[in-house]
C-alpha cells in the first residue's frame, strides 16, 4: 500500500517540478529556522546553569556596554535589601605578566571582587574558594594558566608581576 503512494507522489512531483521544487525548498527551510529557533532557546536557558545560584544570579548592564561605574553596585546593594551580594568583575584587554624573569602578554585578565566565589560556582583543583580574594593583591588562576607558567610546580603562594607594577599571590587554582 506505501508503495502505492510513493509511486503516485513521485509521478507528481515529476509533473509539477516546479511546483515540487517550491513545496521541498519552503519544508526544508521551516525545518531550518525551526532547528535554529530551538538551539537558541535551549541556549537562552540553559545559559550558566552550572552556577547552583544560577535563578538569583542577575547581570546588571548598559545599553552601550556591560560595565558600570565601580560604585553602582555597593549604592544599589545599600538601597535595595533584596541584594544579598554583588561581584564586580572588570576585564583589561591586555597585560604583561612576569614570573621568575620570564614575561607572558595575556589577554582578556578580569579583576573581581571576593565575593566573585561565594556567588558563582568554580570548581577549585587546589586553594580555598572562601579566602580566595580576601586579601588585596592575591590572584586566582586556571589550570591551563598554571600549566602554562608553573608546568607541574605548585603555583599556590608563588607571586607574579603584572604589568611591572603589581605582585600578585596566587591563592587558588580553579579547574578550566
Amino acid at each position: 500500500m506505501f508503495k502505492n503512494y510513493f509511486k503516485v507522489a513521485y509521478r507528481n512531483l515529476q509533473k509539477n517540478k516546479a511546483y515540487a521544487f517550491i513545496s521541498v525548498f519552503g519544508l526544508a527551510i521551516g525545518l531550518a529556522v525551526c532547528a535554529l529557533l530551538l538551539l537558541y532557546v535551549q541556549n537562552e536557558f540553559s545559559y550558566d546553569r552550572y552556577n547552583e545560584n544560577a535563578d538569583n544570579i542577575y547581570r546588571l548592564t548598559q545599553p552601550e556596554h556591560a560595565y558600570h561605574a565601580p560604585q553602582v553596585a555597593p549604592k544599589l546593594a545599600d538601597n535595595l535589601p533584596e541584594i544579598k551580594d554583588f561581584v564586580r568583575i572588570f576585564p583589561m584587554d591586555s597585560e604583561i605578566i612576569e614570573y621568575d624573569n620570564k614575561q607572558f602578554k595575556e589577554k582578556n585578565i578580569p579583576f573581581a571582587d571576593p565575593a566573585l566565589f561565594r556567588i558563582f560556582s568554580f570548581q577549585f583543583v587546589s586553594g580555598d574558594s572562601e579566602t580566595a580574594l580576601d586579601k588585596p593583591f592575591t590572584t586566582v588562576i586556571s589550570e591551563k594558566f598554571a600549566k602554562k607558567y608553573f608546568d607541574k610546580e605548585n603555583p599556590i603562594g608563588k607571586v607574579l608581576k603584572l604589568g611591572n607594577e603589581y605582585d600578585y599571590t596566587i591563592t587558588g587554582v580553579m579547574k578550566d
